[in-house]
């Protein structure tokens, strides 16, 4: 292996390692204004939960939006994030008043 091969690898490498919270920076603005747009909902009213999937590096793959009454999980598909599920929120039943 030539020594640039060798620079390169080590670079990515590295980046691998140390970019996963730049990643997840990125991903959140961009799912918030995409789930934004799809439930009309403000962004500043949104809560963005992010879980790993099939990553092992700590970057999350898939993330939930949730806000104004309803919910959207987006994938990552590789080059974009996709729409995956969309539904309004579940209210909790009343609580049972016995009597």
């Amino acid at each position: 292996m030539d020594f640039t091969r060798i620079v390169a690898s080590l670079g990515a490498g590295l980046c691998l390692v140390g970019c996963a919270p730049q990643w997840n920076a990125a991903a959140q603005i961009d799912v918030k204004n995409r789930a934004s747009y799809d439930l009309q909902c403000a962004p500043q009213d949104m809560r963005l939960i992010g879980w790993r999937g099939q990553n092992t590096l700590n970057m999350a793959m898939t993330w939930a939006a949730e806000g104004c009454g309803q919910r959207a999980v987006y994938i990552w598909n590789g080059s974009a994030w996709s729409l995956d599920y969309h539904a309004p929120v579940r209210k909790a039943p009343p609580p049972h008043l016995g009597g």
